[in-house]
C-alpha cells in the first residue's frame, strides 16, 4: 500500500519478486525504495489518483526497473492498477499498488501473431512452391512415368510438411528428421544439390515448429532467387549443425548457399525474411544472422542448448 507522500506499509512476495527480491522498499518512500520509476512518471500518477480519488489502470506498459542480480537495469511489461484507499471521512489515505509482470505472455502472444501472420504468407507460396517442383522435376526426370512418381511424392511431402507446420508442432521432433522432410521436398536424388552434416538433436516441439517454418521459407526463397533456381549441376545449398560455444552450450545450424544468381540485399525485407530473423520460438537466446553474400546467401541459427538434447 503507497500513501501519497509517505512510505510503503505492505510488499507480497510477488511484488518483491517483480521489482527484485532484496531490494529494501518497506517503509521507504517510493523515490528511496524505487528511484529508477521516478523519472519513468509513475509518481506523478501515485500523485494524481491521491489527488482525484480516481482509481488508474493500465495494461502492457513497459517499465524499467533495477531488478538485476547487480542492481543492473531490465526492462519488463506490466499490468498494474493503482487504486486509492478512503478512511472513514471518505478522504483518500492511501493507494493499493497491484502489479503483474506479463513480460513473457506478451513476447509469446507477438510471436503468436508473427506465426500466424507468417502461415499466411505460406499459404500464398504454396503454389509457386508447387511450380517450382513441377519445373525442377520435369527438367531432370528421365521419363515421363519417373516425373509422374516423383511429382506426386514430393507434392505429397510438401502437404505432409504443410500440415506439420498447420498443426503446431505437437511434440518434439529431430534435427535431421526435420532437414529430411526439406529434403524429401527439393532434393534430387539423381542429381543431389544438399550438403547436409550434424550431430543427432532432439528438438522440443516449438523450436522445432520454427525451425521448420525457417528451413521451408529458406528453401523457398532458394528455388525463387537462389541456389536452387540454377541448373542441378551449379547451385548447391550446405546445411550442417552442431553444438558449439567455449561451454558447449550452444545449438547452431548453418544454411550456405552457392552456384546461385548473385545475391544483392533487398531493398525491402519481405515477410519470409521477418519470419527467419524472428528465431526459434521458445528457445532461449536466440539468435539469426543473414549474410546477403553476393556469391550466395548465408543464414545462421542458433539458440541456447537447452531447448535441444543429444542423442547417441
Amino acid at each position: 500500500m503507497e500513501e501519497y507522500g509517505g512510505s510503503k506499509e505492505f510488499a507480497n512476495d510477488e511484488y518483491h519478486t517483480l521489482i527484485g527480491g532484496d531490494r529494501k522498499i518497506v517503509g521507504r518512500s517510493v523515490a528511496e525504495g524505487l528511484s529508477e520509476v521516478v523519472r519513468q512518471g509513475f509518481v506523478d500518477v501515485l500523485d494524481g489518483v491521491y489527488h482525484s480519488g480516481e482509481p488508474f489502470v493500465a495494461r502492457g506498459v513497459s517499465v524499467e526497473l533495477n531488478r538485476g542480480p547487480s542492481g543492473e537495469k531490465q526492462e519488463r511489461v506490466i499490468d498494474f492498477t493503482y487504486q486509492p484507499l478512503r478512511d472513514l471521512t471518505g478522504a483518500v489515505s492511501g493507494i493499493l499498488v497491484q502489479a503483474a509482470d506479463v513480460t513473457e505472455r506478451v513476447a509469446e502472444e507477438k510471436h503468436a501473431n508473427l506465426i500466424s501472420h507468417e502461415l499466411g504468407h505460406r499459404l500464398k507460396n504454396q503454389l509457386a512452391m508447387v511450380q517450382a517442383i513441377a519445373s525442377q522435376t520435369l527438367r531432370t526426370a528421365t521419363d515421363v512415368h519417373t516425373a509422374r512418381r516423383l511429382l506426386s511424392d514430393r507434392i505429397s511431402v510438401l502437404s505432409a510438411a504443410h500440415d506439420t507446420v498447420i498443426q503446431g508442432g505437437f511434440g518434439t521432433s529431430k534435427v535431421h528428421k526435420l532437414v529430411a522432410q526439406l529434403l524429401a521436398v527439393h532434393e534430387d536424388p539423381e542429381n543431389p544439390r544438399f550438403d547436409v552434416s550434424g550431430p543427432n538433436l532432439r528438438v522440443g516441439s516449438r523450436p522445432s515448429l520454427s525451425l521448420s517454418l525457417i528451413l521451408h521459407e529458406l528453401a523457398t526463397n532458394a528455388m525463387k532467387h537462389g541456389a536452387l533456381s540454377t541448373s542441378a549441376t551449379k547451385g548447391r545449398v550446405t546445411i550442417d549443425w552442431d553444438v558449439i560455444g567455449e561451454n558447449n552450450d550452444r545449438f547452431q545450424m548453418r544454411w550456405v548457399e552457392a552456384g546461385g544468381p548473385t545475391v544483392a540485399y533487398p531493398i525491402v525485407e519481405g515477410s519470409g525474411s521477418r519470419l527467419i530473423r524472428a528465431g526459434l520460438a521458445g528457445a532461449a537466446d536466440s539468435k539469426v544472422e543473414i549474410d546477403y553474400d553476393p556469391a550466395g546467401l548465408r543464414c545462421v541459427v542458433s539458440a541456447d542448448l537447452s531447448s535441444f538434447q543429444k542423442e547417441h
